[in-house]
This record gives C-alpha cells, sequence and structure tokens, in this order.
C-alpha cells in the first residue's frame, strides 16, 4: 500500500517534469524565430561580456558575477547571499550557479530549522530580483521536512540564465 505522503512527492515530482517540458517546449520555440535582439529582450537573456565575465542587462553591470573553471557562471551578490529567513527557517549558504551547457540556473541553500516545532514539507515560490529591482523569473521550490534543529538542502532549477540575480525572496503559496 503506497502511503500518503509518498503520493504526493510523486505528484509533485510530476508536476516538476511536466512544468520543466513546458518551459523546454516554450523555449525552443521562442528560439526558433529570427529575430534574436527582440527574443533576447523578451526572453531577460543576458550577454557575457569580454574576459571579466561581467552581464549587462539595460546597461546594468553586475560585478558578482564569477566564471568559475569548469565554465559555470556564479552569482556572488551580497543581497542575494545574505541570510534570509522563511518562517521558522533560517537560509543560508545560498548559491545561484548557471551552467552555460545546459542552460541552466542551479539554486542551492542550507535551511535550518530555528523553531520549536517541526517544519512541514511545503511547495513554496521563489522570486528573482533582478539588478533594478525588477522581477526576473519566479520559480517552485519544495521545502523538504525539517525537524526542530535540523538543516537540510533547497535544490531547485530553472532553464533561464540567473546569474544575474541581485536578490530573491521565498513566497509562501
Amino acid at each position: 500500500m503506497i502511503r500518503k505522503d509518498n503520493i504526493v512527492k510523486i505528484i509533485v515530482a510530476i508536476i516538476l517534469i511536466v512544468g520543466a517540458i513546458v518551459l523546454l517546449a516554450n523555449n525552443t520555440i521562442k528560439w526558433s524565430g529570427n529575430n534574436n535582439e527582440s527574443l533576447n529582450s523578451a526572453l531577460n537573456v543576458e550577454n557575457i561580456e569580454d574576459t571579466n565575465y561581467l552581464q549587462d542587462v539595460g546597461n546594468t553591470v553586475n560585478p558578482y558575477v564569477e566564471k568559475q573553471e569548469d565554465g559555470q557562471i556564479e552569482n556572488n551578490s551580497p543581497e542575494l547571499k545574505r541570510e534570509k529567513q522563511f518562517k521558522e527557517i533560517e537560509i543560508n549558504n545560498i548559491k545561484f550557479v548557471y551552467n552555460p551547457g545546459n542552460k541552466m540556473t542551479t539554486i542551492t541553500a542550507d535551511l535550518k530549522n530555528v523553531g520549536t516545532e517541526e517544519q512541514k514539507q511545503e511547495i513554496v515560490e521563489i522570486r528573482i530580483i533582478g539588478q533594478n529591482g525588477e522581477e526576473l523569473a519566479r520559480i517552485e521550490a519544495l521545502i523538504p521536512n525539517i525537524k526542530q534543529g535540523e538543516t537540510k538542502i533547497l535544490r531547485c532549477s530553472a532553464t533561464a540564465d540567473l546569474s544575474n540575480a541581485k536578490d530573491f525572496e521565498i513566497i509562501q503559496k
């Protein structure tokens, strides 16, 4: 007999897979056009300049973008790295890493339950904020069950270059 929490995990996994397929199909359709300039602005595509690996979006330069030896691009923005709070969960060790090979940004963070009760599994929305305070994207993420005093890892990804983000916030759904 399948337990109720396993059914929830299966449903969440199916939703994430369907969402990823829709995003990939949407990006493939948009990229088939010939007008790259309007396409880039519609998709908020950033351009990497020179060897400094600074990113320019609407003349806003992010000096915190750093290219790693393996070619991935990591965002070290102080606002992005600043410890955050969601309910009774401290969020720190936050990383936004863009992989140009698969065109995906991976977001990871440590989640520590500093409350007096267990944090139940919850789907949240991560709102990614750009250099000028504009919303770049919204991503769904799963906060796992976290017992009091326990630390777990938040891991989610997006099929977009979010390495130029300035900050993010977690929104309860």
